[in-house]
């Protein structure tokens, strides 16, 4: 075990200070009002265009690179730090190598009052929108909700610290990341079906439309593990696999912590893997025998998502970093349609909201904003009154975006209209139903429990309720 596992595994709690976010970083810091910055790795690191951010309890945000100082609001409330930089240079545990003071100070805090939950991973709702599954990291297991009655079904007993999680009809597949290990569990029962050994630290979770084959990529070893759902075999490793850390948070309060991986796609047809992060592109891997079938030379593109009807990709491009340049890219040629920069603003969120052609999507950039980008009309509109939302979805229909983050956003792809909102959870994460009108979001670090929305009416968004998960 590694002193990253070995610190987040621990019971350590710490004092009351402010909880920071660090977006494509490697370093944190404990801000109160003397602030430790530490030592920023060296060498490529040290010309990179360095954001720094304060969050305030209602998401609001605010550019502090000039200021680091003034780290309370005008009514006393403290503060989160946010540092933007690129991700995938770095994994967790390096994380604590570049600045090993810093992992004696946590171990050497007053562990002051316990939390009263097990650390939100990531969740998936089942195919027929009817439960929430829920990966509980630092009790090693999973929560199991009925999405209308919020009420837990079960507990799943799985592997050292699970993280990401995707289902079929009949299974769930889980990554427990210092176990090293994916979990394959039967829906019907809950029993687990079968494990198997994958490279080091799995974390990201996808299966193909037709519900045949898992994908779990792994941060250490840089490689993407395939596993056959009907034969429930171990069938393919992918080398040289684009993965990368992007987000970093912790909450010194009740040292809770969370963090994202870069994603990837799987083509509709279940023939391609589709990954950005890569230094010569945007990579289209063939799922039968791994190797690379194209690479389109759009360089730094660390997001990618598919339109609703997967025809096309979405991608971010950071090589501008600011601003960005958002691609409309057609899947069957594997060539960029249309490009768009929005100009004056960064990107905040690293994910992006499609409707069903791809011709609109959906971003979370900087200056407590939103924006919708319109290929067809190369335009796009923002949005200020939602704040930056740090997760986004879709209806079923792909018709609406979903913002989540303090303030709970419903916007109309085909207006460009903010219908409803519902204000005062704050939201770190979140996902929304495959079938339904309905969606439950999430903050590890703040509240170890899933709030449940229903948007049937988008025009007035109606929260449910929250149920803890562990």
């Amino acid at each position: 075990m590694n002193r990253f596992q070995d610190m987040l595994l621990s019971n350590v709690r710490f004092i009351p200070a402010v909880f920071l976010i660090i977006f494509f970083t490697t370093s944190f810091s404990f801000l109160r009002a003397n602030t430790l910055f530490p030592t920023l790795p060296p060498g490529e690191f040290e010309d990179v265009n360095h954001q720094v951010y304060a969050v305030y309890p209602d998401g609001r945000m605010e550019n502090i690179r000039e200021n680091k100082s003034t780290l309370v609001s005008e009514t006393g409330e403290s503060l989160s730090e946010v540092h933007f930089f690129e991700p995938g240079k770095f994994t967790l545990p390096e994380l604590f190598q570049q600045n090993p003071e810093l992992d004696e100070l946590v171990r050497d805090i007053d562990p002051g009052l316990p939390a009263e939950g097990d650390y939100i991973g990531w969740s998936a709702y089942t195919e027929d929108g009817e439960r929430l599954l829920v990966t509980n990291r630092m009790t090693d297991n999973i929560s199991v909700f009925n999405v209308d009655s919020m009420e837990l079904l079960a507990t799943i007993e799985v592997g050292e610290y699970p993280g990401g999680i995707d289902v079929t009809v009949d299974y769930a597949v889980v990554a427990c990341a210092f176990g090293n290990e994916v979990y394959v569990i039967d829906l019907e029962d809950y029993s687990i079906v079968a494990t198997f050994e994958t490279g080091e630290q799995p974390w990201v979770v996808h299966i193909d439309d037709d519900a045949n084959r898992a994908y779990i990529s792994c941060d250490i070893d840089d490689v993407c593990e395939v596993i056959d759902l009907t034969s429930m075999e171990h069938v393919l490793t992918i080398d040289n696999f684009p993965i990368g850390l992007y987000s970093w948070s912790f909450n010194s309060e009740v040292g809770r912590n969370g963090f994202k991986f870069t994603e990837f796609v799987i083509s509709p047809d279940g023939e391609m893997l589709i990954a950005g992060l890569s230094e010569v592109g945007i990579l289209f891997i063939s799922t039968d025998d791994g190797e690379v079938i194209d690479t389109l030379e759009q360089s730094n593109c660390w997001i990618v998502r598919l339109s609703g009807d997967g025809e096309r990709l979405l991608a971010i491009n950071r090589d501008y970093p600011n601003p960005p340049e958002i691609l409309q890219i057609d899947l069957a040629t594997r060539t960029i349609e249309t490009s768009l920069v929005i100009e004056g603003y960064t990107m905040s969120t690293m994910d992006i909201a499609s409707n069903m052609d791809g011709s609109k999507v959906f971003l979370g950039v900087s200056n407590n904003s939103s924006a919708l980008v319109d290929f067809n009309d190369e335009e796009f509109t923002i949005y200020t009154n939602t704040y930056t939302p740090f997760w986004l979805g879709t209806s079923p229909d792909h018709t609406l975006a979903v913002g989540g983050q303090y303030r709970f956003s419903i916007i109309d792809f085909e207006t460009e209209t903010i219908l409803g909102q519902w204000i005062g959870n704050s939201m770190a994460g979140g996902i929304v139903s495959p079938v339904d009108m309905k969606a439950a979001g999430y903050d590890a670090l703040r509240h170890e429990g899933i709030y449940f929305y229903d948007f049937e009416n988008p025009n007035n968004p109606e929260y449910n309720g929250t149920t803890e998960t562990g």
